[in-house]
């Protein structure tokens, strides 16, 4: 059997090992900011629209209040009904 260990690795090998360790490290912490850009963005976004809707849902219960009254007991007694099966 022959053993690893008695055989010498070059000085070069092992500054490419150090080069490509570091490239690694760098390439992790710039993918590491990139997915915190992207997550405050589609925080942001999600809340844009949340308002958006909250907004529309007002208007319509300002313009229509016996439709959205209406509207809300139908979803309460559907919503019941499955909660009793």
């Amino acid at each position: 059997m022959m053993s690893f260990a008695s055989k010498a690795v070059p000085e070069s090998a092992i500054h490419d090992l150090n080069a490509i360790r570091r490239d690694i490290a760098n390439l992790r912490d710039d993918l590491a900011g990139l997915t915190r850009g992207l997550g405050k963005d589609f925080s942001d976004s999600v809340t844009r629209q949340s308002g958006r809707a909250a907004k529309a849902i007002g208007q319509q219960i300002d313009e229509q209040p016996l439709w959205t009254l209406v509207l809300v007991c139908a979803i309460g007694f559907v919503g019941s009904r499955l909660l009793l099966r």
